[in-house]
């Protein structure tokens, strides 16, 4: 993300207002790896979101751990 942010803020600083050029590409590519770095993200967090379902789920089947006391 940093790389989009860089490389919109130079886009920004070299755009002279006459011509769309070759920045109009950069900002269309850089757009689109934002996209895919937030698409990445959203796969990644909903693995790790259902990581963490499937583990609840299991303990709450898992039958209690018993301590049986020596003594009795």
């Amino acid at each position: 993300m940093t790389a989009v942010a860089a490389g919109c803020l130079a886009t920004m600083l070299g755009d002279t207002g006459k011509t769309i050029g070759w920045q109009g590409w950069m900002v269309e590519f850089l757009l689109f790896l934002g996209l895919l770095r937030a698409v990445r993200l959203i796969w990644l967090f909903r693995l790790l979101i259902d990581v963490s379902d499937h583990d609840g789920t299991i303990a709450a089947r898992s039958e209690p751990v018993r301590i049986i006391d020596p003594d009795e």
